[in-house]
């Protein structure tokens, strides 16, 4: 089983024609594309400011490694250690980026791949329709996420349940991280 993490527009804008303003579903683990083709893969999804990011990155990585390092052969090591980096946290960088342009966690998923995801999401009913993960402002405390405890569309034991995480409500002058925020601000 793999884990999708779902994504779509704070205000539920979808357009599912638009790749820019779609339900975006985007695989926990590993990233194989960003290994071998990380430029492209951060060009293909648009994340400009990360791909400025790995040039810098990758730039020191290289000249550092070749300035301290005598042999070539541990340099090659060094280059290929930070490549590794980057295809792990690749779509954890993807989550990051999404969440800068204003989408919102709607959901997180487990199913056998993408089509089986997309198919559990929208079954639900959770799509972009749904508003009720939108901060409430009733001043009611809460530490985390609350699960959604709705059942399986399908009946108990027929499909795994879709696990859903709702943002955590404000407190009142506080942030949802927890830290204070002065009045008027946040």
């Amino acid at each position: 089983m793999r884990i999708y993490t779902v994504f779509d527009h704070a205000d539920g804008s979808s357009d599912p024609t638009d790749p820019g303003k779609g339900v975006i579903f985007v695989k926990e683990g590993f990233c194989w594309p960003a290994l071998f083709f990380p430029i492209i893969w951060m060009i293909y999804h648009r994340m400009w400011l990360v791909t400025g990011g790995y040039l810098l990155a990758s730039f020191l990585v290289t000249l550092g490694s070749q300035a301290l390092l005598a042999e070539p052969v541990y340099g090659q090591l060094v280059v290929l250690g930070f490549s590794l980096l980057v295809a792990c946290e690749a779509n954890e960088l993807r989550r990051w980026h999404l969440r800068e342009k204003g989408f919102v966690h709607r959901a997180t998923i487990a199913a056998e791949n993408l089509a089986r995801a997309e198919q559990r999401y929208f079954a639900t009913g959770i799509g972009a329709a749904d508003t009720s993960c939108a901060p409430e402002a009733d001043g009611i405390s809460g530490t985390g996420g609350t699960p959604d405890k709705s059942p399986p569309p399908n009946g108990p034991g027929i499909m795994p349940v879709v696990a859903v995480s709702r943002p955590p409500k404000p407190h009142s002058g506080h942030t949802s991280w927890g830290f204070s925020m002065p009045e008027g601000r946040g």
